[in-house]
């Protein structure tokens, strides 16, 4: 999977194709003897070849092999027929006009055998985003299940809304059996109804306070998760709308931002050589 800029290609396209009108109008005039040469600026040359070298560089990003040959020959008559702020004459345009006109007629034709998936500003975010997934500090805790939460966030993007929710599941699976860890519960690869239920009495002989009230809270929220989400989702019948992706994609992310800080907490608090 390709990122495209795609307002810088439609620019460099528009920008060409406006030059190579220009050109030809020019060139007319002067075969009619109404003027004798043309003037380029030389900002305005420069140009002209950056947006060449961005149709190449698209051109390679796709796989569009005429394209991409036909923007290297235009970059070679640009640089051939470069004149500074000299006299572009007939000879001159010529060229430049068959080399521009050829490739912006190769991309367009390239472009029509390749399908392109647009994404607006809110998904193309899941997939551009640097750093893990859901930050530093659920990357820390939960090291092993990076990758599915990155998965998720493409799916979510890429409008896959149960393969986002198996990937959001996989990774709670593996964050319940770190939390139990935390709390000293054995048998990590139990049915979470079971792990819950441990999880529950550990909780509940914790000293009244704060703490106890956050990790209750955390194990009420799990609760839920468990209820809503992970059963169904291994079911064969059940598929989830993109709306519902969007939800869970949402809770899971608030679930384990909180329990990150919890576990992050309870570390820091922790007597030393203890976990």
């Amino acid at each position: 999977m390709q990122r495209l800029d795609l307002q810088a290609l439609a620019a460099s396209m528009s920008y060409i194709g406006g030059t190579v009108k220009m050109m030809e109008v020019n060139r007319t005039h002067i075969l009619m003897g109404q003027v004798a040469f043309m003037s380029i600026a030389t900002d305005d040359y420069a140009r002209i070849l950056k947006f060449a070298q961005l149709i190449e560089t698209v051109g390679k990003q796709l796989k569009l092999p005429s394209a991409i040959a036909a923007a290297q020959r235009a970059q070679t008559a640009l640089q051939a027929g470069f004149r500074g702020h000299g006299q572009y004459g007939t000879e001159i345009l010529g060229p430049l006009i068959g080399a521009l006109n050829h490739m912006l007629t190769c991309l367009v034709d390239e472009l029509g055998e390749r399908h392109v998936i647009g994404l607006d500003a809110s998904r193309s975010a899941l997939l551009a985003a640097d750093g893990p997934p859901l930050g530093r500090r659920v990357a820390t805790e939960f090291p092993d299940i990076q990758d599915d939460l990155a998965e998720a966030a493409a799916c979510r993007a890429l409008a896959r809304p149960t393969a986002c929710v198996f990937h959001l599941m996989r990774a709670m699976e593996a964050a319940v059996q770190t939390l139990a860890a935390h709390l000293g519960i054995g048998g990590l690869t139990r049915e979470w109804g079971k792990l819950l239920s441990d999880m529950k009495r550990e909780i509940e002989v914790m000293p009244k306070g704060k703490a106890r009230d956050a990790w209750s809270e955390n194990h009420s929220l799990l609760y839920h998760v468990k209820q809503a989400w992970r059963n169904d989702v291994m079911h064969p019948n059940r598929s989830y709308t993109l709306a519902e992706a969007d939800r869970v994609h949402n809770a899971v992310a608030s679930y384990l931002e909180q329990l990150a800080e919890l576990l992050a907490t309870a570390r820091s608090r922790a007597p030393e050589g203890t976990t």
